[in-house]
């Protein structure tokens, strides 16, 4: 079942799965995703292992309510040639991507707070009291804040492909063939290669241990692209707006399950140890050969050690 609820002051659409009389694992996915990229296999284990689940579209994303929208000036930019405009997207690709300093500058109408907001708001509008929380990338910081705000709303978190903080001094940046291939994503988009643009983000993302055809890469798109994917949403300046919350992580004491690949090329495989040390009693599963992906091939070890963590609590 899908509804659109009005929470938090914005509209956010879910979906839901299994019995309600069963445990809640409440999905939250990471920046510029809709909940349409939650692998649906990953969605039916999980379901066949007794659990309610509820997936839902960030603000900003999917058929959630909206506020980032395309530029007038793309409308121009499609028009300067290729090997003009490319140096250009490179320069502020490579720009953004460095560590923010000043976050009081970075202009957003949101920060991640008002997003874990909507997340624990739509609990409480389903009237869950409780649920196992896991969060995909931005998603996993989204579910971090929960386990430090709002302890007694989680019964135990997965922080999937995720990191403490990309702004923390720490650790790595992502690595140069991630940020070219964001480069050529740009330059597709804004020349009208919407399709194009997905595929090469999701080529540069993926580590080395498995391969795509590119024709099923379309195919699991294909939903995620028609439930509305917003390329101009502020996610990444909501997560350069928020303070670090990098020195409460201390404080969480649920079942905490960490898994990131070991070849990520958004947050490096020292993000995910760097969660590790600060949880305490936390579980890491390094997926090798892996990178800022979901892996069909895994899901199975995947839901397996999730479950696991799960009866923890």
């Amino acid at each position: 079942m899908s509804n659109i609820s009005k929470v938090n002051g914005v509209n956010i659409w879910w979906e839901e799965f299994g019995n309600r009389e069963n445990p809640t694992i409440l999905l939250i996915m990471g920046a510029y995703a809709n909940c349409k990229a939650w692998p649906q296999d990953f969605i039916d284990k999980l379901v066949d292992e007794n659990y309610h689940l509820i997936k839902f579209d960030n603000r900003d994303s999917g058929k959630s309510t909206w506020f980032g929208k395309r530029s007038p000036y793309e409308n121009y930019l499609k028009f300067i040639p290729s090997i003009l405009l490319k140096p250009i997207i490179s320069f502020f690709v490579f720009f953004f991507s460095k560590k923010i300093t000043d976050r009081k500058k970075v202009k957003s109408p949101y920060d991640l707070n008002d997003l874990t907001k909507d997340a624990v708001s739509l609990l409480e509008e389903l009237k869950i009291n409780k649920a196992h929380i896991v969060g995909a990338s931005m998603g996993g910081l989204i579910a971090q804040i929960i386990g430090i705000k709002y302890p007694e709303k989680v019964k135990s978190l997965c922080l999937l492909i995720t990191t403490p903080g990309r702004n923390e001094e720490s650790l790595s940046p992502p690595n140069i063939k991630f940020l070219k291939g964001m480069t050529e994503s740009a330059l597709m988009m804004i020349k009208g290669k919407q399709k194009e643009a997905l595929v090469k983000t999701f080529t540069s993302s993926i580590g080395s241990k498995y391969e795509y055809a590119k024709e099923d890469i379309l195919k699991n798109m294909k939903s995620f692209i028609e439930h509305g994917y917003n390329p101009y949403a502020y996610h990444s300046n909501a997560i350069n707006k928020s303070k670090s919350h990098s020195e409460e992580l201390i404080n969480i004491s649920c079942p905490t399950l960490i898994i990131n690949g070991s070849e990520d090329p958004l947050l490096p495989i020292d993000h995910g140890k760097a969660l590790n040390k600060l949880i305490p009693k936390s579980e890491l599963f390094i997926m090798d050969g892996v990178g800022h992906e979901i892996p069909e091939d895994l899901i199975p070890e995947i839901t397996e050690k999730m479950v696991k963590n799960f009866k923890k609590s």
